[in-house]
């Protein structure tokens, strides 16, 4: 059976109402140590009673599950345009392989929020700047290139270059309080959706210099 265009955004749209239900309704935020007035010097204190203590905030299997809701809430509208041509068990596969990656780069992107938690001042602020200056990098441009093959890498190569794309912004709801956690997800989701709707390659020139390419 070939997968048509229309039925697989409704299905698509409607995976990821049913994940911003769950988040919306359950929440999926970590317990940031340095939001719990623990501080870099506390864990090297502590030692190994401060990893009992993040499990304890942040039981592995639950924050999983919920880093998982989280990419399918908002990510699974843009798989829309690299699964819009082929077969059903052909797309099921390609879904496969995408959340497996994700869900293997969720554990280091959680570990990356809790230490960024742990350092002076404001964990958004530092998101913000890895954020920033991961957008200007060559590899996020490659990325994003790849993004708009819409699939043609196959599953694997799209996949991670989805995660070279987006990671940084996936980080950041991560980074802010329990109450902000929702609103920072869908600025997000908007700013990833307009990455990749209004991307396009742009030629600058300078004199008689020959044109370089950027993604937005």
């Amino acid at each position: 059976m070939t997968l048509r265009p229309s039925a697989l955004q409704i299905l698509l749209l409607m995976v990821a109402a049913a994940g911003w239900g769950v988040l919306w309704h359950r929440g999926g935020h970590l317990a940031l140590p340095g939001q719990c007035g623990i501080s870099f010097h506390h864990w090297l204190d502590w030692g190994w009673d401060a990893l009992a203590l993040l499990m304890l905030l942040n039981p592995p299997g639950p924050m999983l599950m919920m880093w998982g809701i989280m990419v399918a809430a908002m990510m699974a509208p843009l798989l829309a345009a690299p699964l819009s041509a082929g077969r059903w068990r052909d797309g099921l596969a390609f879904v496969g392989i995408y959340f497996t990656l994700w869900l293997i780069v969720g554990v280091g992107v959680m570990v990356f929020a809790l230490a960024l938690s742990l350092l002076p001042g404001a964990p958004l602020a530092y998101g913000l700047l890895i954020a920033g200056l991961w957008q200007i990098t060559a590899l996020k441009q490659r990325s994003l290139r790849r993004c708009h093959a819409h699939g043609r890498d196959g599953a694997m190569g799209f996949t991670l270059a989805c995660i070279g794309a987006c990671w940084p912004w996936m980080l950041l709801p991560l980074l802010v309080p329990d109450r902000m956690h929702f609103i920072a997800m869908f600025a997000a989701t908007l700013l990833m959706a307009a990455e990749r709707s209004l991307g396009r390659v742009r030629s600058l020139k300078i004199g008689s210099v020959n044109t370089r390419k950027f993604y937005f």
